[in-house]
C-alpha cells in the first residue's frame, strides 16, 4: 500500500492528494463492481486537478474542495453537469477525505454533498400510447432478436445492460418468469497503453442486490420467443453462445428502429420509464412496480419512473368527481 511504504521510511513524506487518492482506489478494487471502479476512475482523473493532486494532503483546504465543485459544475463551454453526475463527484471526493483520515492523516473534514447543485436531472418522456402502438407493429410485423429485446424491454421494464446480458437459459418458460442475472456494460481502461483498445465489455451482477430478480413473463411474449428460442447459454440478442451484443450496438439499432417505425428518437432507457408509467396507470402497487423494476427504495421508483399521462390524470379526476354527492333541489 501506498501509504504505509511511505510511513515505513526514516523520514516520512506527507502524502499528496493525489497519492491518497490513488490508494483509496486501488482499496476499492475488490470491493465494488468494476464498472463502478471505472466511474470513480475517471472522475478522480477528470476533476481531480493535477496543481490539487500534488498538494500535501493536509494543506488541501474546504475552499480548494469548494472550488473543484464549482470548477466540475461549470465546464468551460459547455451545460453544467447533472444533478446525479455532481452527487457522484461529490461521493468521490468525500470518499477520499474520509479514506485519509481513517489512515490518520490530517485531512480537511468536508462534506461536499451539501454543497453542490447541480443541472436540473433531464426529464425522460416515455413513450406516448399511439407511439407504443406504432413501435410495435414495426416490431412484430419484423420479428427478430433485436425486436424481441425491445419487446421484452417494453413488457419488463429491463435496463439496456440487462437485455444484452440475458441469456435464454435465464427465461423459465414453465413458469412464465425471467430472471435478471447479470449486466454488461462497455467501461473505459484508464492504464491502457498506446495501441490497446480504450474500453472493454464487462459483465457483472446487476446493480444491486434487489436488482437480481424474477419478473413474470406474460404469455404472448412467450409466444414471441419460442420460434427465437436457443439455447440456454446462448444470448438473446445474438442467439449466440459467448456473443453478446454491445449495449452502444443496440442502442443503434433501437434508433433505427424508431425511425422506421416513424417513432420521435428516444433513449433506450426510455422503454424503462415507459413500462413504469403504463403500470402505474393501470394501478400497480409502487412496491410491487419497485421490486420488478430492481430499485432499493420505492421513492426511485415514484420520483424518476413513473410520468402520469395527462389522460391518466384527468380519468382520475373524473373518477373522485364521481363520488362527490350532488346536492339535492329544495
Amino acid at each position: 500500500m501506498l501509504l504505509s511504504r511511505l510511513f515505513s521510511r526514516d523520514t516520512p513524506t506527507e502524502p499528496t492528494l493525489g497519492l491518497v487518492t490513488d490508494e483509496w482506489l486501488d482499496s476499492l478494487s475488490t470491493g465494488v463492481k468494476r464498472s463502478t471502479h471505472s466511474i470513480y476512475s475517471a472522475i478522480a482523473a477528470k476533476y481531480i486537478p493535477c496543481g490539487l493532486r500534488s498538494k500535501p494532503i493536509s494543506s488541501v483546504t474546504a475552499g480548494d474542495i469548494q472550488q473543484l465543485l464549482y470548477e466540475a459544475e461549470h465546464p468551460p463551454r459547455r451545460e453544467a453537469l447533472s444533478v446525479s453526475r455532481m452527487h457522484t463527484i461529490c461521493t468521490v471526493i468525500s470518499s477520499i477525505l474520509d479514506f485519509a483520515r481513517e489512515k490518520g492523516l490530517d485531512a480537511v473534514s468536508c462534506h461536499p454533498t451539501q454543497r453542490c447543485s447541480g443541472a436540473a436531472r433531464q426529464e425522460i418522456n416515455p413513450l406516448a400510447p399511439d407511439e407504443q402502438r406504432a413501435l410495435e407493429r414495426w416490431l412484430l410485423g419484423n420479428m427478430d432478436e433485436n425486436s424481441l429485446g425491445v419487446m421484452i424491454c417494453l413488457y419488463t421494464g429491463l435496463r439496456l445492460g440487462e437485455i444484452c446480458a440475458m441469456k435464454w437459459g435465464d427465461i423459465s418458460f414453465p413458469d412464465k418468469s425471467l430472471r435478471v442475472r447479470r449486466t454488461v456494460q462497455r467501461i473505459k481502461i484508464q492504464d491502457a497503453g498506446p495501441g490497446e483498445p480504450k474500453t472493454r465489455l464487462v459483465f457483472d451482477s446487476p446493480k444491486s442486490a434487489c436488482a437480481n430478480r424474477m419478473i413474470p413473463v406474460p404469455d404472448f411474449l412467450l409466444e414471441l420467443m419460442e420460434p427465437l428460442r436457443g439455447a440456454d447459454e446462448a444470448f438473446i440478442l445474438t442467439g449466440e453462445v459467448g456473443k453478446c451484443l454491445d449495449p452502444r450496438t443496440f442502442q443503434n439499432r433501437f434508433c433505427v428502429m424508431l425511425r422506421n417505425a416513424g417513432v420521435r428518437k428516444v433513449n433506450f432507457h426510455t422503454l424503462r420509464h415507459t413500462f413504469a408509467t403504463n403500470c402505474i396507470n393501470l394501478g400497480c402497487d409502487p412496491k410491487m412496480l419497485c421490486e420488478i423494476l430492481g430499485h432499493a427504495d420505492v421513492g426511485i421508483t415514484l420520483n424518476i419512473y413513473v410520468h402520469p399521462s395527462v389522460p391518466a390524470k384527468r380519468e382520475l379526476i373524473e373518477r373522485l368527481s364521481s363520488q362527490v354527492r350532488q346536492p339535492t333541489s329544495q
